[in-house]
């Protein structure tokens, strides 16, 4: 009974190290790869806010050409501000994300420890019944 206890242990830990951490270590990989992107991304938009900025303040002068070019680059400059807003809720979702994952690797390394702790301590007491007993002395 012990013996068939222990191999169905041995099976879930196995099961346990194989399957679950692995792609759960994928999917934390891929999201933290994810975020790195997306500040990347927001950095190059907000850079790019910023010189626009300059282009703006150095040819404020009013002129009709220039009347329809500001018009663009305030559209755009809209629109960048919806992108990078957008960005950044999305990294704050990838982040609360990443660290429900980072929770949930932690929890099933701890299920794996107690596992252990257990096979090991049902390998003791395995061996304990299996080993003969040298209290008797046969005449």
């Amino acid at each position: 009974m012990l013996k068939e206890e222990n191999v169905q242990l041995t099976q879930k830990i196995n099961s346990m190290e194989t399957l679950p951490i692995t792609a759960q270590q994928h999917r934390v990989n891929d999201l933290e790869q994810t975020v790195l992107t997306l500040r990347g991304v927001i950095n190059k938009l907000q850079a790019e806010q910023k010189s626009g900025g300059l282009h703006k303040k150095i040819d404020s002068r009013p002129s009709s050409s220039r009347s329809s070019y500001t018009e663009k680059g305030r559209t755009q400059l809209e629109s960048h501000r919806i992108e990078v807003a957008n960005l950044k809720r999305t990294i704050h979702d990838k982040d609360l994300l990443l660290e429900r994952s980072k929770e949930m690797l932690k929890i099933a390394a701890e299920r794996e420890d107690e596992l252990l702790r257990e096979n090991a301590y049902l390998h003791r007491q395995l061996e304990d019944l299996t080993r003969p007993k040298g209290g008797f002395i046969s005449a």
